[in-house]
């Protein structure tokens, strides 16, 4: 299915994050930056993989800025696709990113008896409309809704960090909302503005520094 990711991709993927990371400490940057800066750091084969309009050489500077697609480190591809599944993107693993480790709120496991399986892939429905339904169940909703909103976010981004506009023959829906936090409540359209909303929150900061700590 996803034939496109190769093992140079995959390597250059986590180089970028690698490389990101570090030239953002080197330069004693902000912790806003690391989830909004208009910069990253790809090899031309990386480059093209994300359609990025650049000409430049391996692992230099690329700027972002005028690219609503990328930015920030939630849009990297070794984070959007270690949080996805085999056959398609996964609004779960997304959303339980966010939960767990940028606003530090522990989930409890499913009971033992639940089937956990993701829904089935559907070409009738979209990604969002099936994880829709699986919410609907009373025993998957209550968890689900704390994860399965933020997620949502990340909608535009296939299994393997691709942009894409329509999932299937679906239109792609990007809007979220993070529920039951303790400052962070708030709604969003797409992967962009959740991680300015994360950047701007003083409850995913002080996740921030557990989290290194």
């Amino acid at each position: 299915l996803y034939g496109d990711l190769t093992e140079e991709i995959r390597s250059d993927m986590a180089q970028e994050t690698r490389t990101f990371v570090a030239n953002l400490f080197e330069e004693e940057a902000t912790f806003s930056e690391l989830l909004t800066s208009e910069r990253t750091w790809v090899s031309p084969v990386l480059a093209s993989y994300y359609g990025l309009d650049t000409t430049a050489g391996a692992w230099e500077e690329t700027d972002l800025s005028g690219d609503a697609r990328y930015g920030g480190l939630l849009t990297q591809g070794a984070v959007l696709t270690v949080h996805a599944l085999p056959s398609s993107s996964s609004p779960i693993h997304r959303g339980v990113l966010i939960r767990e480790h940028f606003l530090c709120q522990e989930l409890q496991p499913p009971p033992a008896n639940l089937d956990t399986s993701p829904p089935p892939v559907d070409p009738t429905l979209s990604t969002r409309e099936r994880y829709a339904q699986h919410a609907s169940d009373p025993s998957c909703s209550s968890c689900h809704q704390l994860i399965d909103p933020i997620g949502f976010a990340f909608e535009h981004y296939d299994g393997i960090g691709r942009w894409r506009d329509m999932d299937g023959e679906h239109p792609i829906d990007a809007t979220g909302e993070i529920v039951e936090s303790d400052t962070t409540d708030g709604t969003f359209d797409g992967l962009v503005e959740l991680s300015t909303h994360l950047a701007n929150s003083s409850e995913v900061s002080s996740c921030y520094v557990q989290q290194w700590y």
